[in-house]
Order: C-alpha cells, then sequence, then structure tokens
C-alpha cells in the first residue's frame, strides 16, 4: 500500500512540479521581454494607487506625466513599483499616489492576503522580492498550477505602461449600488472594519522613499459622489485626516470637486470616462 501511495506522489507531484517549473521559466521570459522601468524621458509626474486613479486620471490630458496605477493594488506592490521608477528615471520628481478612506480599511487585507490575492499578486510577481514570491506561492499552494498560469497570462503586459484608459461610458451613480459599495469597502459580517496594517505599513515606506529621494509626494483623493461620501464611516475620515496631519502630507483633495451623476459608474466611488476627462482637465488647469 505504501509503495502504490508512494508511486501515486510521484505520478502526480513530479509533472506538477515540472510544470511549474515551465510556466515560470516562461513567465520569466514575457517579464524579460519588456523593460518595465524606463518611462519616456520627458515624463516627470507619475499617478500611481488602485482604480480610482486608474479610472480618474487620462495622462494623454496632463503634459508630461504617466498613470502607471492598476485596479485592486495595495500599498506593498505600489512601494516596489515606485521605488523601481524613481530609481530608473531621473526625471520623475513628482508621484501623485492614490489615497482615501476605503485605502486604510482591512477589506484590502483580501487583495493582497485573502480571496483576490492570486489575481491582484500575479501581476506583479516578477518584480517582486524572492522572499515576497515565495510568500505568494505559498498563500497559493492549494491551487499552484492555475496560481503559475496566471502568473505567465498577466507576466506579459508591462507593470508600467500607461493604464489610464477608462471604458465606462453612459453610466450613472446609482444609490443602490453606492450602498452596496460602502458595505464591502467598509464592512464585513454586518461589523465595522479594522485598519489594514499592511497598507498602513506600505503607505509609510512610501512617505520614507519619497522624503529620502526628494521626490514631491502629492496624496490624491479622486472624485466621489456626494451621497457616497456622506455613507463613509467616521472612524475612516478621522483616520484619514489624522494620518495626513502627522505625516504633514500634501493633498490634492478632489472629492468635493462638482460633478453630475453621469460623470459616475453605479458604485459612486469610481468615474466615468466623462467624469476621467472633466477631472483630468482640472488638474491640467489648476495643477501645472
Amino acid at each position: 500500500m505504501k509503495k502504490f501511495l508512494k508511486n501515486c506522489a510521484y505520478f502526480f507531484v513530479l509533472p506538477s512540479i515540472l510544470i511549474g517549473l515551465v510556466l515560470l521559466l516562461l513567465g520569466y521570459k514575457n517579464y524579460k521581454q519588456f523593460d518595465h522601468y524606463t518611462l519616456k524621458s520627458d515624463v516627470t509626474s507619475v499617478y500611481a494607487g488602485d482604480s480610482h486613479v486608474q479610472l480618474s486620471i487620462d495622462d494623454k490630458i496632463i503634459p508630461h506625466s504617466i498613470n502607471v496605477s492598476q485596479s485592486g493594488e495595495p500599498y506593498c506592490f505600489t512601494y516596489i513599483k515606485i521605488k523601481n521608477i524613481v530609481k530608473n528615471n531621473p526625471s520623475v520628481h513628482d508621484v501623485y499616489l492614490g489615497f482615501s478612506y476605503h485605502s486604510l480599511s482591512s477589506s484590502y487585507d483580501d487583495f493582497i492576503f485573502g480571496k483576490f490575492c492570486s489575481d491582484i499578486s500575479a501581476k506583479y510577481f516578477f518584480i517582486l522580492p524572492n522572499s515576497e514570491k515565495l510568500k505568494f506561492v505559498k498563500l497559493n499552494s492549494n491551487h499552484l498550477i492555475k496560481y503559475l498560469r496566471n502568473i505567465v497570462k498577466k507576466s506579459m503586459k508591462k507593470a508600467y505602461t500607461s493604464n489610464s484608459y477608462n471604458h465606462f461610458k453612459h453610466t450613472s451613480a446609482n444609490q443602490k449600488s453606492m450602498d452596496k459599495r460602502i458595505i464591502f469597502q467598509f464592512y464585513s459580517e454586518g461589523q465595522l472594519d479594522t485598519f489594514s496594517k499592511s497598507n498602513v505599513y506600505y503607505l509609510q515606506k512610501i512617505i520614507e522613499l519619497c522624503n529620502r529621494k526628494k521626490i514631491n509626494l502629492v496624496m490624491l483623493n479622486a472624485p466621489l459622489h456626494s451621497y457616497y461620501k456622506s455613507k463613509i464611516p467616521i472612524k475612516f475620515i478621522k483616520k484619514y485626516d489624522d494620518f495626513i496631519d502627522v505625516n504633514h502630507l500634501k493633498t490634492m483633495d478632489l472629492t468635493g470637486l462638482v460633478l453630475n451623476d453621469s460623470c459616475y459608474i453605479p458604485d459612486g466611488d469610481h468615474v466615468s470616462k466623462k467624469g476621467s476627462l472633466i477631472t483630468s482637465q482640472y488638474i491640467a488647469t489648476h495643477y501645472k
């Protein structure tokens, strides 16, 4: 019986290991085809963060800028991205970092350690330090082959090219959708979420990096629908304000920018294509 089980283990485990190694080699080869760190020489401003910045900022409208934000991006990945960009692009002297009330919520931990980990971490796998690679492989060990395939697929896309495309046309904010969004971002099983220790930790590291490299860091709070904003728990508004004050951070707060319902997608937490154009034009005009 032991011999049978041993043979079964060889039959399943060894091929899985070989497949995994092949997938990693393919992914690394795809990754090396791109220069992930070099931007155009005229780029002086980088917009970084999650989907809020990704959808709000059209870098074709704002001169000498690039939007490298990606959906669901926690600060642990943003930190590595900014670190590499600053190191390899001396022309960059301004970083506009997405920072809002939801950025502090422990709901974000699902993107780092939880149910969204497999999809999100795969995007950044080959820019991670080896210790971080190992951590995410362990976190996804229950579906390792699927995870490795995901890495290969996502490694074929450049990590630092413009991500400012907004495909949300003919949309409008919807109260029911906004209520659902608030619950998703700030509540778990009917209880108010705690703060994300990981996001706060890496946010501090980004601040320290920019101070050390003499990079002008501006915290960008993207537009929010007035109804959505009114439902944000006071606990997170206070934490946001305190963090800004304690760290003496510069801000670009656009949450009060007057936009009508058609400038948002249903969740009221992201702008539509129309909203992105207005927001980007506003920045280009008022923040030269």
